[in-house]
């Protein structure tokens, strides 16, 4: 399993902000917030989201590669929420990321200007918020750029590098992460007398292995097998789950 390349194509947050990501095959990977930790923290936003940029949910992180999105409440008003782009990976979060810096609401912004738009205060008319004055401040430290310099005049690996900068302001901190490995499939069936009497199944890593009868009933109930247990008046035996195949069409002779 530490070798397999996850592939997520879904992905939602829980009510303990946790982000749980699927793949095709059932595995699940769950990333966790640290609320305990501060300095620094652990499990942050862009972290969980796999989203270096905190880009919020839209039309713009649909066309890039979001695969779900998660809401919290608004710093600036607690009835109201916002909500953050969920991507399969980092990769993909930080090529939308790179690409929302060069759309037109950006690409003409200054370093000294980018903070304000970026963090949402828009109108020229209202004064700098304290996250505006501490966002400048991190992005002049961190980056050691001119701050008049417009985000267009970047490119190659100063425009990297930039990234880099806005990354770290937005707060990239790994935490922990649980990985929950899929149930085994039953991919053949022996039958006698109309009986399933052995189960090939086969592990998310594609691992084969045949089981018996009792042995495939006991995973099943432990939820490591994908089948349904069913006690009847003519004792306990295993059905597919509905949309997977019928064992009947799963024959090895």
């Amino acid at each position: 399993m530490a070798n397999k390349k996850y592939v997520w194509i879904k992905a939602e947050g829980n009510a303990d902000k946790s982000i749980t990501y699927h793949d095709d095959d059932d595995n699940k990977l769950t990333r966790y917030l640290d609320p305990k930790a501060k300095n620094p923290p652990r499990g942050t936003k862009s972290w969980r989201h796999q989203n270096p940029g905190n880009i919020n949910h839209g039309d713009f992180s649909k066309r890039h590669g979001e695969i779900g999105f998660a809401c919290y409440p608004s710093p600036y008003d607690p009835k109201k929420k916002i909500c953050f782009a969920i991507f399969p990976d980092y990769e993909t979060g930080r090529k939308a990321f790179a690409a929302l810096l060069k759309t037109e609401r950006f690409i003409d912004l200054t370093l000294n200007q980018f903070p304000r738009f970026y963090t949402g205060l828009l109108k020229n008319s209202l004064p700098d918020t304290n996250e505006v004055i501490e966002y400048r401040k991190n992005l002049r430290i961190i980056s050691k750029f001119d701050m008049e310099c417009k985000i267009r005049s970047f490119t190659g690996e100063e425009y990297e590098k930039l990234l880099d900068a806005i990354q770290r302001c937005e707060g990239w901190y790994p935490g922990d992460e649980k990985l929950e490995a899929a149930p085994d499939k039953v991919v053949g069936v022996k039958f006698l007398k109309h009986k399933a009497t052995e189960f090939l199944v086969q592990t998310a890593d594609g691992i084969q292995k045949w089981l018996t009868r009792a042995q495939a009933i006991t995973q099943a109930e432990a939820h490591k097998l994908f089948a349904v247990v069913v006690h009847g008046q003519c004792g306990t035996y295993l059905r597919p789950y509905p949309h997977y195949p019928r064992f009947h069409d799963l024959i090895v002779r």
